[in-house]
């Protein structure tokens, strides 16, 4: 049986990334011969927020059987085995992962290999992974709250 948790969307962070992509669009052109360029600008523009909110809106977890799946949209599928996860933890660092939220989680796995994700469910996401690999170390400050 497949259990699906869902990304913990920031929409602080979707607010930024609006501002971010849609700022060069508040540039004024004369109108002596610069329109293509600014209809330019817009469509590259829409394209590349558009493929940001697929990040943000088809980013999510899953764990069947013995793994863990994690998709973000159609950029990362990525496939973890349980029984190497050694470590869940919270994190704080703004690097560029599968989670549209700034509230993260780190998983280490493997020898080296690290992941960061945001579960919307992260007591009931940690809960599953631990139902099949009961020696992962947690360290969740507020687990109870999520």
């Amino acid at each position: 049986m497949e259990q699906v948790f869902q990304a913990k969307v920031s929409y602080g962070l979707l607010g930024f990334v609006t501002v971010v992509f849609f700022s060069p669009l508040t540039l004024t052109f004369d109108s002596n011969g610069l329109d293509w360029i600014f209809i330019l600008i817009m469509m590259i523009v829409c394209t590349a927020y558009a493929f940001a909110l697929c990040l943000f809106i088809g980013t999510r977890d899953s764990i069947s059987s013995d793994k863990l799946f994690i998709k973000s949209s159609f950029i990362l599928n990525q496939v973890i085995e349980v029984a190497e996860i050694r470590e869940i933890k919270k994190i704080k660092i703004i690097l560029s992962a599968p989670a549209p939220s700034l509230d993260r989680i780190s998983i280490q796995h493997g020898k080296f290999d690290e992941v960061v994700i945001s579960p919307r469910k992260k007591k009931e996401f940690v809960k599953a992974l631990q139902r099949i690999n009961p020696n992962i170390q947690v360290n969740l400050e507020d687990l109870e709250n999520n």
